[in-house]
């Protein structure tokens, strides 16, 4: 009787994982075809899934360009600071209630277009602006002028960037530490409003206050994720 050996643990082998195959390995051969012209409706089918792949490329490239750039768009946030003050009642003969003296605030706050880009005419319609024209992207030799000539360890601040840093010249290991403070969260906005008493009685005191902002649309970009995934959906069918 034949002993009975240990259990056979190497017929599993890891299969590999299946590549991909080219285009070239997919098509027929001519004389193929001309055995089967069925075959014809596996080549349309080939040369669709080509051309769809292609598109989904093209929309992902789409997608990280407008990520790199979104529209901004101005802004306006109005702040509606309103309270009321109540004064207080002494009681004028016994039995009587008097009241406490009260005051409510309320902050309310809504997004509202920006104005500024359009000119109001006489009759009174606002017309809107022409369009600005995009500013021509700077080139990266445009850093390389502006080190210092003498010293390359300067660097020679232009207008905007002197707005930034606040200095004409700096050091280039200077510029780490002047980016981190530009880079904290700013300080919060504060409003001061006075919460008075009118004589005339219980009075509504509102004061409105405008602040300008800028916020990033990405609209475009929820576009063409839509149009991506769409042709994804096609693509898994």
């Amino acid at each position: 009787m034949a002993s009975q050996g240990p259990p056979m643990q190497g017929n599993r082998v890891s299969q590999p994982l299946r590549k991909k195959k080219r285009y070239a390995d997919k098509l027929i051969s001519p004389q193929v075809r001309e055995l089967v012209p069925e075959s014809q409706a596996y080549m349309d089918l080939l040369a669709f899934e080509q051309k769809l792949d292609a598109t989904i490329t093209r929309k992902k490239l789409d997608i990280q360009e407008a990520l790199k750039r979104p529209q901004k768009v101005k802004k306006r946030l109005r702040i509606y600071i309103s309270h009321t003050f109540i004064a207080g009642k002494e009681p004028e003969k016994e039995g009587d209630e008097g009241t406490v003296p009260m005051w409510e605030l309320r902050v309310e706050g809504r997004l509202i277009e920006d104005q500024a880009n359009g000119s109001t005419a006489a009759s009174g319609h606002s017309t809107p602006a022409p369009p600005a024209r995009p500013l021509p992207k700077r080139k990266f030799s445009s850093f390389f002028k502006s080190l210092d000539p003498v010293d390359h360890d300067t660097v020679n601040n232009d207008t905007f960037l002197e707005q930034v840093f606040s200095c004409k010249r700096m050091r280039f290991m200077e510029i780490p530490q002047r980016l981190h403070q530009l880079l904290q969260q700013p300080d919060p906005l504060v409003l001061s409003h006075i919460i008075k008493h009118n004589d005339g009685g219980a009075e509504k005191n509102t004061a409105c206050y405008d602040i300008g902002l800028r916020r990033y649309i990405y609209q475009k970009v929820q576009q063409k994720r839509a149009e991506l995934e769409q042709g994804l959906g096609v693509r898994n069918n």
